[in-house]
Parts: structure tokens; C-alpha cells; sequence
């Protein structure tokens, strides 16, 4: 069922009364009443009462977020709405589904309805509210968003009775977002509840209300600022994570230059010790199979070749050699041989 809205202050009459009327001006209630008694379907006896605007404050800082059109007979507070007849109305919030595309009806069947008939209540109607809908994306639309996105705003009203006389109906506001992010959908509610004659009496009022409130613009400015700048201190934040993510990849990375620079160094050198073991390893069997062994003058790191066979070698400056066992014989103090200088050699493999 679909249930028109826009007697009360619909375009180009909300237009009009806006320009008369800035907001924050009390607009005079027999003209409000002339407005809604021009388009007023007949048989609403609500919409004849005097109307004002309610302003509606934000709970924690007090702000003034919005202003309500309802009858002088209504209290407006951040906590609950109170009407003729005891009826009474509050905002609910809803759920936020990231990642999902969600439709009312889906909402409706699988959560909302369900809900109402577990806790004994009978479900009257479901209605819809376009009015309430484009309301919802006017409103939407005039806020920051970090991205942009296509928006499709939804509102259904699911009015109940239970058995004790009392009737309800919960406004339904489902918008369902798609951006470079992705998917999301949220919804949230207005629930209006009291005794069934005074609920039908008010209940078109309440739904016209909800249909034609009036935000702050500088509260909804402020709001904008707020998100903003939240979002620039995430950017912040972000970029700053990300600084410190490409340090501590610098860091990696120099020491992983540094341990493979290590294990390359490392490697040469095993691959030398390997080499100069397994050359070692050749000499001394070419060294047996020829007989001979290899000794080096520690003073200058020669290496000469020599006969194998003896404890001790001396070696002068023309690459001739004195071998000898005896651990005593010197050849710079035998005058045979000193008139040269002799320099004792030590034995010494390849590689070693």
C-alpha cells in the first residue's frame, strides 16, 4: 500500500514557505495550517490542530540538528516524541551491512516481521512511503561522503496491533550505497506506538512530519567539517603506516643485502678452503708419486719444491737447498757452505 505524504509541505509549497522562511524562524501557525489545509484529503481531523516547528537537539552537545512540523499538542525531545492521546514515537537505529546489497523486502521478511509476530503482535499492513523516501535522499545527499556513490533510498511502514489494544507502525529508512569500496546497505527506524484511536488519529501526522522536516544547514556543515577531518587524519594515519611499512621494508631489505653480501663472502671463502683442500689434496699425491714435498720461506712467502725424505731444509737466495736430519747442523755456521747467507724453510702443502 502506498500512502501519499505530500499534502503538508510538498514541493513547490515547501519550496516557497522555505524562501518566506529561513530556517530557525517560527513560521505563523494559521499560514502553516492554510498550507496544509490546501492539499489535506478529507476526513483527517488530525491536520486541522495548529502546527509549529519542534526543534529536535542533538542528546550529547545539545546542537540543534533538525526542526519538526507537528501539532502544538507534541513534545519533541532528543529521547522521545510524545503525542495527544498517549501516543508516543522514538528514533531506532538499525543495522549497517558492509559488503551487502540489501532489499526491503528481504529485510522486512527475514528480520523485521518475524520479530514482530514472535512478540505476539499482528501485522495490519505494510505500507509504503516515497515521500519519506525522497526526503531521506535530499538529506543524504548533502552529506560528505569520502567517495562517491549511487544511492537508492527506501521506506515501508509496517503498522501492528497486539492484544491489549495498542497499534504501532515502524518507519523503515533503508539505503543501500554502491562506491569504488563496494557494496553496503543500512537501515534505520521510527517507530510510533499508542492506543488504536489515538494512533490512527496521529499517525498521519507523525508520517507527514517525518516527511517534512527541515535540517539545520549549519549543523549539518559542522557535520561535514567533522567527517573531513576524520578522514584526513585516517589518510594521515594510513599514509603514516605506510611510511613506516616501506622503512621497515628498507630495513629488510638492507639486511637481507647485507646477509646475502655475508653468505656470498662466505661462500667464496668456503669455496677457496674447499678448493685449497682439494688442491692440497692433488699435490700431495702428485708429490708422492713424484717424491718430492713443498716447503715456503716464511719471510717472503715463497714456495719451492724440494726432495722429499728429510726433517729439515735451508734455502738461499738462488733457490738452492742444504736438506738435513740433524736438528743441530746450522749451514751458516758450516765453512764449507757460510759464505751465503741460508734461511731454514718450513714444510707447507697447496693451500695451506
Amino acid at each position: 500500500m502506498r500512502i501519499n505524504l505530500s499534502g503538508d509541505l510538498a514541493e513547490p509549497r515547501r519550496e516557497a514557505l522555505s524562501e518566506a522562511f529561513p530556517f530557525g524562524s517560527r513560521i505563523p501557525g494559521a499560514m502553516l495550517l492554510v498550507v496544509l489545509l490546501l492539499a489535506a484529503a478529507p476526513g483527517r481531523t488530525a491536520a486541522s490542530e495548529q502546527l509549529q516547528w519542534h526543534p529536535l537537539n542533538n542528546p550529547q552537545s545539545g546542537e540543534l540538528m533538525a526542526e519538526v512540523p507537528l501539532p502544538a499538542g507534541w513534545t519533541v525531545t532528543p529521547q522521545q516524541w510524545s503525542g495527544p492521546g498517549g501516543v508516543r514515537a522514538k528514533e531506532v537505529m538499525g543495522e549497517y551491512f558492509d559488503g551487502m546489497d540489501v532489499e526491503m523486502d528481504q529485510l522486512l521478511d527475514q528480520q523485521l516481521l518475524p520479530q514482530l509476530q514472535q512478540a505476539g503482535n499482528r501485522i495490519v499492513a505494510v505500507e509504503s512511503y516515497p515521500e519519506i523516501a525522497e526526503f531521506d535522499r535530499r538529506y543524504l545527499a548533502q552529506l560528505w561522503k569520502v567517495a562517491p556513490s549511487q544511492d537508492l533510498h527506501a521506506a515501508r511502514g509496517v503498522v501492528y496491533a497486539d492484544s491489549e489494544g495498542q497499534k504501532g507502525v515502524i518507519v523503515v529508512h533503508l539505503t543501500r550505497s554502491r562506491s569504488q569500496f563496494g557494496n553496503s546497505s543500512f537501515y534505520t527506524m521510527h517507530i510510533l506506538e499508542g492506543p488504536a484511536k489515538a494512533f490512527d488519529q496521529q499517525k498521519p501526522v507523525y508520517l507527514r512530519a517525518l516527511a517534512n522536516q527541515r535540517h539545520n544547514p549549519q549543523q549539518i556543515a559542522a557535520h561535514n567539517r567533522r567527517e573531513q577531518q576524520k578522514a584526513n587524519a585516517s589518510m594521515s594515519q594510513f599514509n603514516a603506516r605506510q611510511r613506516q611499512k616501506q622503512q621497515q621494508f628498507d630495513n629488510w631489505m638492507s639486511t637481507q643485502r647485507e646477509t646475502s653480501n655475508s653468505m656470498m663472502d662466505s661462500s667464496m671463502e668456503s669455496w677457496r678452503r674447499r678448493q685449497g683442500m682439494i688442491d692440497s689434496g692433488q699435490q700431495r699425491q702428485v708429490d708422492a708419486i713424484r717424491g718430492t714435498a713443498p716447503v715456503y720461506d716464511a719471510a717472503n712467502g715463497q714456495r719451492w719444491e724440494v726432495e722429499d725424505g728429510h726433517d729439515r731444509y735451508f734455502m738461499n737466495d738462488s733457490g738452492r737447498y742444504i736438506p738435513t736430519d740433524d736438528q743441530f747442523y746450522n749451514p751458516n755456521m758450516d765453512p764449507g757452505v757460510n759464505n751465503q747467507e741460508w734461511r731454514e724453510v718450513s714444510p707447507g702443502y697447496y693451500g695451506q
